[in-house]
């Protein structure tokens, strides 16, 4: 699937652009697929909110900042990979959506910190339905946990 991209400026009309822009400055958004929404400051872009992604039996995914990660196994665990270059401020969340209570007691989500910690730790295992976690990156090469 192409990416699609999307340029908003201030007081001007939503355009899409077919690749990401060579030459952002401070305060330009665009909205990919991948990433969502996402805002150039300081030289790097950023991401606002999240996008939704829906994972149902899968065995591994590798997470994106700006990501709502919405999980509902039927047959087996998973191990979701964080970014392994994230930049102070990057979040991910992560919901067990299994039905009814959830289903992260049967099918328990292992984070791996990907070469950084998850609050000092390199990977940590949810196995409690109904858990959801967002998880922020801190300066320090650290997850923290909310």
């Amino acid at each position: 699937m192409a990416k699609s991209f999307m340029k908003i400026k201030k007081g001007v009309s939503l355009q899409s652009l077919p690749t990401p822009p060579i030459d952002p400055v401070n305060g330009d958004y665009y909205y990919n697929d991948s990433g969502g929404l996402q805002i150039y400051h300081n030289n790097v872009w950023r991401s606002v909110g999240f996008v939704a992604v829906e994972l149902d039996d899968a065995a591994t995914y590798l997470a994106s900042s700006g990501q709502q990660v919405l999980i509902s196994s039927t047959t087996q665990s998973l191990a979701l990979d964080l970014p392994a270059a994230p930049i102070a401020g990057d979040r991910i969340r992560i919901i067990d959506a299994g039905a009814g209570a959830g289903s992260f007691n049967a099918f328990p989500v292992t984070i791996d910190g990907n070469g950084n910690t998850i609050q000092g730790l390199t990977d940590v295992t949810i196995s409690s339905n109904g858990f959801n976690v967002e998880l922020v990156y801190s300066s320090l090469s650290d997850w923290r946990v909310f």
